[in-house]
């Protein structure tokens, strides 16, 4: 396979920039707002937001770079020979800086909200319990979205963390990650199949 240009290559690293940013700063947006201003009532809302934003990147940026938006998808494509490797590296760089810049546009916005959170439930950074505002950028298992906020401020004050969790091992949760990741593979791969007849072909560019 040719070298691509490097023109080429850099306008669809600023696609998945792009497209990365959109997806973390609406997704992660939401969970912003549902932890720390209450504004969605569950997580269903928040994946439905997560949903709206995929759509939007995908769209924004589907026919330039292929809207991968995802790490996981990149290097699943590159596995199948469906996606260059010498292309690899660029896009996951693009993609991990658009989440990055979508990370900080989000603390600039909801910074002090996160500060008075943490001050109300006694939350030090780095240390047990500080998950409840870290959520906002990241998973956890279990989800403490789900646990209650008294909840984590019990371990704040040195409850133990440990017997609370021992519920969602670690084996567990690297168990769901790789069946999602799997799935969400698979549905990408065979919606995207020229091969598939019955693909859906309105869902992406």
């Amino acid at each position: 396979m040719a070298e691509p240009r490097p023109a080429r290559l850099l306008w669809c690293m600023t696609a998945e920039m792009i497209g990365t940013f959109i997806l973390v700063f609406f997704g992660c947006g939401a969970v912003h707002s549902a932890v720390l201003t209450d504004s969605l009532s569950g997580l269903w809302q928040v994946a439905t937001v997560w949903g709206v934003a995929i759509m939007l990147a995908i769209y924004t940026v589907g026919a330039i770079s292929g809207a991968h938006i995802n790490p996981a998808i990149t290097l699943g494509l590159a596995a199948w020979r469906l996606f260059p490797l010498n292309r690899v590296a660029g896009y996951l760089v693009a993609q991990f800086v658009g989440a990055f810049l979508a990370a900080a546009a989000l603390y600039t916005l909801y910074g002090p909200y996160l500060a008075r959170l943490e001050v109300a439930h006694g939350v030090e950074r780095g240390q047990p319990g500080s998950e409840l505002s870290a959520m906002c950028y990241g998973e956890y298992f279990p989800n403490p979205g789900v646990e209650s906020t008294a909840y984590l401020a019990q371990v704040t004050e040195g409850f133990d963390a440990e017997k609370a969790f021992a519920a969602v091992p670690l084996s567990t949760a690297c168990l769901a990650e790789i069946v999602g990741t799997a799935i969400l593979a698979f549905v990408v791969l065979a919606t995207t199949d020229p091969a598939n007849r019955g693909g859906p072909r309105n869902l992406a560019p």
